[in-house]
């Protein structure tokens, strides 16, 4: 799996994601409307940021990125799954993406959510998750579940300032 990731980087690396500015940008030659023009524009600034998402990718490598959401994630975990009234859903014991899911007692999940944002500056997602058919299996079809998401520019005091405040909203 992994080196087809770093296959598929590479190989979009190689196309040349700056050769599409160039043609997107060439077309704006051959059209006249605005509206081609403004969505050639939208079309460049993508493909600039994927150039530098691509290139990032590269120098730092998708077993270092992973490495650190995942540590992230362990931190997280260890830190609220003895919380009294805080159900985890999923396995922790395998690899899995730096995603977890939990719920507070009988709180709302949208309730969770906000208070974290609020009075935290904790962004989170809450409610069903395009996923009504897990919901209605782990029974939480009409609470949701708040997840914490990790990733590359997030950092442990971040996870450990998450942990606090669900200690606080859970008492």
């Amino acid at each position: 799996m992994e080196l087809m990731q770093d296959g598929v980087v590479a190989a979009l690396a190689a196309i040349g994601v700056t050769a599409l500015l160039w043609l997107a940008a060439s077309v704006l030659l051959y059209r006249e409307s605005p509206v081609d023009a403004v969505y050639v524009m939208k079309v460049c600034g993508d493909a600039a940021g994927l150039d530098a998402a691509l290139d990032f990718i590269a120098v730092t490598g998708m077993e270092t990125i992973r490495a650190h959401e995942t540590a992230l994630m362990r931190r997280f975990y260890e830190g609220v799954r003895d919380i009294p009234g805080v159900t985890v859903y999923g396995d922790f014991t395998h690899e899995r993406t730096a995603v977890v899911a939990l719920n507070i007692a009988d709180l709302d999940s949208g309730e969770v959510a906000d208070a974290l944002a609020e009075d935290y500056g904790i962004a989170t997602r809450s409610g069903a998750h395009c996923a009504p058919r897990l919901h209605r299996a782990l029974g939480t079809e009409g609470q949701g579940a708040v997840r914490f998401s990790f990733g590359w520019y997030n950092t442990e005091e971040e996870a450990d300032a998450a942990v606090n405040a669900l200690r606080e909203i859970a008492t």
